[in-house]
């Protein structure tokens, strides 16, 4: 398979990508992945200045732990992109339905599921997904949810 996809809606990922739709952020070397970290951290502590410093020593800890696996070894073959999905309920779930290039760019269909009775915690979902180079190298990127 040329990707694997993961959605996501806690705070590691509410911080970094622009609100609009088709947002999304191309890393495709440890530089780029480690450049994003140290935004999304700067920002964070920017945002929630009012939070305890040990607060910002666990949430950095658990961000570094959670990017660890993109690492050298896996930007030698493959691209991590990090899309803006949907900013609803924290109770949505979604489902990649197809994944195509055409005309060098990659166009992704999400099917979004929305419960009758949605929760009230607004979320940033975004979607993270790693797709093999000699599939997608390009920089333009389109969602659409369906």
């Amino acid at each position: 398979m040329n990707y694997s996809v993961s959605f996501y809606n806690n705070n590691y990922f509410n911080y970094g990508i622009e609100s609009d739709d088709n947002a999304a952020i191309i890393l495709r070397s440890i530089g780029d992945m480690n450049h994003y970290i140290d935004a999304l951290l700067y920002s964070y502590k920017r945002d929630n200045a009012r939070f305890p410093v040990d607060y910002f020593e666990t949430l950095e800890k658990d961000i570094r732990t959670f990017y660890s696996r993109f690492n050298e070894n896996f930007f030698k073959d493959k691209t991590l992109i990090i899309a803006l999905v949907d900013r609803g309920s924290g109770s949505l779930s979604f489902k990649l339905t197809d994944l195509i290039v055409k005309n060098e760019k990659l166009i992704a269909r999400i099917k979004r599921n929305s419960p009758q009775i949605q929760t009230m915690d607004y979320r940033l979902w975004v979607m993270m997904l790693e797709v093999n180079k000699n599939y997608f190298d390009g920089d333009s990127i389109e969602i659409k949810l369906i």
